[in-house]
């Protein structure tokens, strides 16, 4: 329990200190570009202001080129990346289905889209079908927090659809516009040990032969 406290502390100074921090920078840069505009429009501007803005500028550019803006980006990127994997259910997923090395032989992988809970992968997903279940990863790119899935068929129901995808909050006559234009194989996945897990991958015919066929539901119905 007092672990626990700890990480929600821990967690809620460091929101703290992030959001001073963009707020601080937020400032710094609107009134860079106010001096800079006025200065474009107004002609001159009082001393300071000059002194600000070239003080700034130079600073800027010093950071930009320094080891700190790469460590800095590195640390955002990764972050984000985490916070991906948390939001999207692949870190719980990844507890009960995660390897450490694909074990399949040719395995085909076939960059894919689709949703993660919430979270749309634009072509980043990749995954591989074989009779012993489905396989996923994603671009090596967004590696960090997404370890390797393998998901036995065993614990697995489908359904097959028809469908576009469009983004998750698009209006209803949006939603129905994609489908009708941008029509894909679809595989709506269904955990059984994870029942709220959004899981929609979108799968080319010749990966769906690879499926059993005693785990799809309706399959013949929705594809005709």
């Amino acid at each position: 329990m007092t672990d626990v406290r700890l990480e929600r502390t821990c967690s809620s100074i460091m929101k703290s200190i992030l959001r001073i921090s963009g707020l601080v920078g937020a400032i710094s840069f609107v009134l860079f570009f106010a001096v800079q505009f006025y200065a474009g429009c107004c002609g001159e501007v009082p001393t300071s202001a000059q002194w600000y803005a070239t003080s700034f500028e130079s600073l800027l550019m010093s950071f930009l080129g320094s080891y700190w803006f790469l460590g800095l980006f590195l640390c955002a990127w990764f972050g984000i990346l985490a916070k991906l994997s948390s939001n999207s259910g692949w870190k719980t997923l990844s507890e009960k289905y995660g390897i450490k090395r694909l074990t399949g032989d040719r395995l085909q992988f076939r960059a894919v889209s689709g949703y993660v809970g919430e979270v749309r992968c634009d072509g980043s997903l990749k995954i591989a079908v074989t009779t012993q279940g489905l396989y996923l990863k994603v671009l090596f790119l967004f590696k960090f927090g997404h370890k390797d899935l393998f998901i036995p068929w065993s614990d697995i129901t489908i359904s097959v659809e028809k469908r576009g995808l469009p983004p998750a909050k698009a209006p209803l006559f949006l939603s129905r516009l994609v489908g009708r234009l941008l029509r894909s194989n679809y595989l709506r996945v269904h955990l059984r040990q994870f029942p709220d897990q959004k899981l929609i991958l979108e799968v080319p015919d010749s990966l769906l032969t690879h499926i059993p066929s005693e785990i799809m539901e309706s399959t013949a119905k929705q594809l005709s």
